[in-house]
């Protein structure tokens, strides 16, 4: 297993929550390693060393090098803690903020387990009901037309028709988009 491929990161994209007791966790590993299966072991924080529960995770998504797999959990306690569990040919293995090991001590977790210490309201993010449905633009304003000619234009370094660069400004202003 490629050790250095694995990465996840508590609060960030890798784990978030999605309502006031439900998160999705994911972790990415090398795309293709032979992975029978993966699993997050997982608690309230306070509980962990004694009582866990493990639910498998599922390949999700793809990239060029690596695989990503997810799993939504509904928490009983928000005050969360986790690993890993990948089984492979050589058997169990586990994933911890101390890395990749052969062994877990559950009694020492409280060291090196990941956690989500708790779920904010603030932190979930409701989309409203309309927004489900709704499509979004992003207008760049400087692609329009230039409506104001009498404005200072020698910042303009592109030409109409020409490919634009992250750096091309065309000069188009508001104006030139509502006339």
């Amino acid at each position: 297993m490629n050790e250095h491929a694995l990465l996840h990161k508590p609060d960030s994209n890798f784990c978030f929550p999605v309502g006031a007791k439900q998160i999705i966790i994911r972790l990415r590993v090398m795309r293709g390693e032979p992975l029978h299966k993966v699993s997050v072991l997982h608690a309230c924080k306070y509980d962990y060393h004694t009582a866990r529960k493990e639910t498998m995770m599922v390949k999700k998504y793809s990239d060029r090098y690596f695989d990503y797999y997810e799993t939504k959990l509904d928490l009983d306690d928000v005050r969360f803690a986790y690993i890993f569990a990948l089984d492979t040919n050589e058997g169990r293995f586990y994933f911890s903020e101390d890395g990749v090991t052969k062994e877990y001590d559950f009694n020492l977790g409280f060291y090196n387990f990941f956690q989500l210490p708790y779920i904010n309201k603030e932190d979930v993010h409701e989309t409203v009901e309309w927004m489900k449905s709704a499509v979004f633009y992003q207008i760049f304003v400087d692609r329009f037309l230039m409506a104001n000619e009498q404005k200072d234009q020698s910042y303009i370094n592109i030409s109409w028709g020409d490919r634009p660069t992250p750096k091309s400004f065309a000069g188009g202003d508001l104006k030139g988009i509502i006339t």
